[in-house]
């Protein structure tokens, strides 16, 4: 429970000549001790890191005792124990993988035998290892919009043979709404873990009670689906914002307009390390605790083996264009090098910062060339990785990184500008202001020394190093941070026709919205 190797042979020794059966410490001791981590875990009581750390010495303990499973002649106790199976991974094109992990970590300390198959996992391999494991649940995650369609492909899989198993779908892309109209209609047996905890919980239900389980998960999405389909859908629901000629910042008055890709001191980033972020991403919500006290002091040290002895690599760069728009299409251009970028616009109102509701856009940061006057926009893309692989504490240092080299390059920019009254927005690809994953792959292009950035696109463009971010500089005294709910048809087929995407094409990057 505390998560101590200390003596943890010994002890397990002790223990196995009492018991006098490998499979009884694992059954009654060990599963006793994790079943006892979950359920701190989710009163609040025990923080993600330390589970972490009680799992990893689980699996010590289990490979301790192997050699004494079937000892004397027990040849029944060769026989796995008694625990339901599982079977998780990332899907195919997503390198995304701390999400699967905490979810396979709190599986475990609910009893679960569970087969991690990591990132970037085909639909075929996750059904042939359901299938030949004889596993009683399936769990996919993704965190970018296109692992929504690759789960759209597992279902269609898991109906084509036939199977029956549970389907749990989680990760950041994913929603109940989603899961309910577009999945379910493809498998019946597909349901949405809101977090790790949340889908132990309804593992453990679907366990207890399979029939009882499935019936009120359908009736929750059939709830659903009869809500969305009498939303009545309205068209926008006020005018795009019109900003003055004179709001707009000049090309003369930006300071710095280009930061080829080069590396950055961690020490550089130290007043921009976001420690709410950190502990955000290791779910730890009392920051104040002494668990987080002690994880903060953990990753100081952390931090210091990863530059001594990780080589770890922060890298960072940002280019500026002068910029305009064409409806929603941003136009960027530079030394005789220019290129375009559709934007969405909202459908339901949002805010201008004076209150005034709006249907906005990240063009309406740029003039319209109908104005004859150009602004500026910029590209940014950073990325944190090391030598070797990170656990969770790590993985969160590298992240929390990335975003203080995000911060870093805005803060400059900021510093440099000479114009007064501007705001400064950095809106990551894929995120619900800028949802289109495809437009890293524009980023990347235009940046200078793009290839010492070390970032690689998958197939759905997911980045790798995992601590990666790029997106778009936008300056305006208006500029601040919107979402894109949902988008029409006419709006999602103009999209498409801008940016040069068939309709399947545009269905997979921006499907979750249209």
């Amino acid at each position: 429970v505390k998560g101590s190797a200390e003596n943890l042979e010994s002890d397990l020794m002790e223990v196995l000549a009492e018991k006098g059966s490998a499979v009884k410490v694992i059954e009654e001791t060990l599963m006793s001790g994790m079943e006892t981590v979950g359920e701190y875990f989710a009163e609040g009581k025990m923080f993600l890191p330390q589970v972490v750390k009680s799992a990893r010495i689980m699996k010590e303990a289990v490979d301790i005792l192997q050699p004494y499973i079937g000892e004397g002649g027990r040849q029944e106790e060769k026989a796995s124990v008694s625990r339901p199976k599982a079977v998780i991974a990332t899907v195919k094109g997503d390198v995304h993988d701390i999400g699967k992990n905490i979810t396979a970590i709190v599986l475990t300390c609910n009893g679960f035998d569970v087969t991690d198959l990591g990132v970037m996992v085909d639909k075929e391999k996750i059904v042939d290892t359901a299938v030949r494991t004889g596993a009683d649940i399936v769990g996919v995650s993704g965190l970018i919009t296109p692992s929504l369609y690759q789960m759209e492909e597992i279902c269609r899989e898991m109906a084509r043979r036939g199977l029956d198993l549970p389907l749990f779908i989680g990760g950041a892309t994913t929603s109940a709404l989603h899961t309910a109209v577009k999945l379910a209609p493809l498998y019946g047996h597909v349901f949405y873990g809101a977090d790790a905890s949340a889908t132990a919980v309804m593992a453990k239900r679907y366990m207890a009670d399979k029939e009882k389980f499935t019936e009120a998960e359908h009736r929750r999405q059939q709830e659903i689906r009869d809500m969305y389909a009498n939303k009545e859908r309205r068209a926008v629901s006020a005018p795009p914002p019109a900003f003055p000629p004179e709001s707009y910042l000049g090309t003369e008055e930006l300071g710095v307009s280009s930061f080829p890709a080069r590396d950055i001191p961690a020490d550089s980033l130290k007043e921009y390390f976001d420690w709410k972020l950190f502990f955000l991403i290791c779910r730890i919500k009392d920051t104040g605790s002494e668990a987080a006290a002690a994880l903060k002091e953990e990753a100081v040290e952390r931090l210091g083996k990863m530059e001594r002895e990780e080589g770890l690599k922060i890298t960072a760069a940002y280019e500026f264009f002068g910029a305009w728009a064409e409806g929603e299409t941003v136009h960027l251009e530079k030394d005789g090098v220019s290129f375009s970028i559709p934007m969405l616009r909202q459908e339901d109102a949002g805010r201008l910062k004076d209150g005034r509701p709006a249907c906005l856009s990240l063009s309406d940061y740029v003039p319209q060339a109908s104005s004859g006057i150009k602004s500026v926009c910029g590209i940014f893309a950073v990325s944190a990785d090391t030598s070797t692989r990170q656990d969770l504490v790590g993985q969160a240092i590298l992240d929390t990184l990335a975003e203080a080299a995000s911060c870093m390059i805005e803060d400059q920019i900021r510093k440099g500008l000479k114009k007064d009254g501007m705001s400064v927005i950095r809106p990551a690809a894929g995120y619900p202001i800028l949802p289109d994953h495809s437009v890293k792959a524009d980023i990347l292009e235009h940046l200078k020394n793009p290839e010492k950035l070390g970032i690689l696109l998958s197939d759905s463009y997911g980045m790798s190093p995992d601590a990666s971010i790029c997106g778009m500089i936008f300056i305006h005294p208006e500029a601040h941070y919107h979402d894109i709910r949902h988008i029409g048809e006419e709006q999602f087929r103009s999209y498409c026709r801008a940016r040069g995407l068939t309709e399947e094409q545009g269905r997979i990057l921006l499907g979750h919205l249209a």
